[in-house]
Order: C-alpha cells, then structure tokens, then sequence
C-alpha cells in the first residue's frame, strides 16, 4: 500500500533539515505550533530571525495544496516572531506518492526532479502574490528548500529595512556636507575619503560608503553586546549606553569601544569604522551618528543581527537595485556586515 501523505511528509522535512543542519529547524505534522489553530502544517521551516515558512503538501490535489497554503498566511507560530507570510503549495509526483515508505520512500524523494510547487506570499491589506504567476514550478528538493530560504526574507520586509538603510545613509552624509562641503586640500572630506582609499568624489559617493561604514559597525556592536561578547573580562556595552538625551553621542567613548573590540577580534567591522569616527570633530559625529543610529535600530529590530542572509539580502538591493554607492563593491572593508558573533573563548582570530 502507498505510503500515507502523513509519512511523506516527515520523510521530506527530515530531508530538508539535512539541507541546513545548523539554520533551521524543519517541524513536520507537529500538534500545536500555530497560535489559536488546532489544524498542524504539514511541515513548518523556522527561521534564527523568526519568520517561518509553511509547505502545504497534496498527494496528487493541485486545488488543495493552494487552498492550504493560502489558508495559513496570518497565522502565527508559537515558536517565532510575527505571522507566517510566505507559504509553499506542494504536489508529490507519481515516482515519490506510490512508494510504501522506509528507504524506498527516501530514495525517491531524493531522486525525484518532478515536485510541483508555487509560492504564496502576503503582501499589503489582503493581498496575496503568488510565483509563478500561473503554472507551478518544477524541480527537486534541494529547489523546494531553496525557494524556502527565499521565502524566509519576506520582499516587504525587505524593502523597509532597505528604505530604513537608504534614509540614515542618505541623512548622515547630507549632514555631514552641511558642515564639510570642501572637497579639496585638507579638508574633513579628503581626509574621510584617504581613509577609504578614495577621492572626496562630487557626487558624494565616497562620503556615502563613509557612513555605510559607520551603520554597519554600530549594527554589529550592537550585535556583539546582545551575545555578551567578552572583552578584557566584561561584556560589550550596548550603543544605546553611549548615546544621552541631553548631549548626544559619547564620540570618544564610542571608539574606547571599538579598540577595545578590536584587541580580541573583527578587525575588518571596527578598523575603519573608528579611524573615519575619529577623524569627524565632535559635532559632526553627533550629527552622522544619530541618523545611523536610528535606521541602524530598525534593521536589527527587522532580524539583520540575527539572520546573515537577511543582512546579505539588504546590503546587496540596496547596491544593486538602487544603484546606490557604486562605488561600495571596491570597498572590501565592509564584508563583513553584521553576523551571529562567535563566542570569543573559542577563537580570537582577526587581532592585528
């Protein structure tokens, strides 16, 4: 006898988890993991930055495969942040619906190329976007768990944390051409851009990529004071401790920060992070960072310290689809944009 859409299920999920051991957590035909639903998901994807991914899978309904997976977007997941807003409608072909399970089962779900599938996302109000358009696509699992990933950096989302990056980016630097619009001898501007190893451009390139540099390191000092990052026996003091009400940021203490990072680790985050911030007199750091400051808290209230593909994801649109900071792809210092920080007990490699 065939093998119940129940055992195909766990089978798949237990394969998927294998495609990404250490990122997701892959629950299939599990009571209980949706908030106010005593229906399970077929199989349910939880991402480290909380956004879950559902796939509704059919035996051989194309109809119900759709219905269910649009059913679940606006659910929540007891175990993540915020609703499902992306969920995969899935048919199993012949070759994978006709085995009886065990290995022969397995076999099949790893050979098989001839899974059907179409992606449900929530967009504005009620709308719902599906890719394709019409059709499903076709492919294996490894295709399936790929659109999955995807699926986990819901476009919305994205698109506001871009426009969150763009807008403190864009701040900072006008502020920073407020007070220094000279773009030759020894000015403030030349200086920033012999740091970078650029020229002071008039198109203010340059003095963008400074202030990308600036958000990325406070992103991931913020990161690095969220895990309690060990430096000289005390843990990383949080941005917010730096920054009064009443006089602004604590320049000075900002960098005492970073070199104090900077003694056990992630040279290339907090190098020239602190010599640009050094380089800025008093006031003009107080008048870039706060911009930075505020876009930068709502990208890690958005999951970029929590989730590498995330931060990837936004760093590259705003590159790419923007056409912002062209310039920004020469500027090898600003790889590693903000990372799950590794527990400094166990490495201090990167010390200069």
């Amino acid at each position: 006898m065939p093998a119940h859409e129940h055992t195909i299920n766990v089978q798949l999920g237990d394969i998927i988890q294998e495609l990404r051991p250490t990122s997701w957590r892959v629950l299939a035909e599990e009571q209980n993991t949706l908030v106010g639903s005593a229906k399970r998901p077929d199989i349910l994807i939880l991402e480290p930055a909380g956004w879950p991914v559902v796939i509704e899978a059919e035996r051989d309904s194309h109809a119900s495969a759709e219905n269910d997976a649009r059913a679940r977007l606006g659910e929540t997941v007891k175990e993540a942040s915020g609703r499902i807003e992306s969920a995969i409608a899935l048919v199993y072909p012949p070759d994978v619906r006709e085995k009886t399970g065990g290995r022969a089962l397995r076999s099949a779900l790893r050979k098989t190329d001839a899974l059907e599938y179409a992606l449900y996302s929530a967009t504005s109000g009620d709308a719902v976007e599906r890719l394709p358009e019409s059709g499903w696509l076709r492919g294996n699992v490894r295709d399936l768990a790929m659109l999955a990933q995807r699926a986990a950096i819901p476009a919305q989302r994205v698109e506001r944390l871009v426009d969150a990056l763009e807008h403190g980016v864009n701040a900072a630097a006008a502020a920073f051409e407020r007070k220094h619009g000279q773009r030759t001898g020894r000015g403030i501007g030349p200086q920033v851009a012999e740091i970078l190893g650029q020229s002071d451009d008039q198109a203010g390139q340059t003095r963008l990529m400074a202030m990308t540099v600036l958000i990325n390191a406070l992103i991931f000092h913020d990161a690095l004071a969220e895990a309690e990052f060990d430096i000289g026996g005390r843990p990383v003091a949080p941005v917010h401790q730096f920054n009064s009400t009443s006089s602004g940021f604590d320049q000075q203490a900002i960098i005492a920060e970073w070199r104090a990072i900077l003694e056990v680790n992630y040279w290339p985050i907090f190098a020239t992070a602190g010599e640009i911030l050094n380089r800025l007199p008093t006031a003009t750091a107080n008048a870039v960072l706060q911009p930075l400051w505020n876009a930068a808290q709502q990208l890690i209230s958005g999951g970029v310290t929590k989730s590498h593909d995330l931060t990837g994801v936004i760093f590259q649109r705003l590159i790419a689809d923007r056409k912002f900071l062209a310039t920004l792809l020469h500027a090898s210092r600003i790889g590693g944009a903000a990372r799950r920080p590794r527990d400094p007990r166990r490495s201090s490699s990167g010390r200069r």
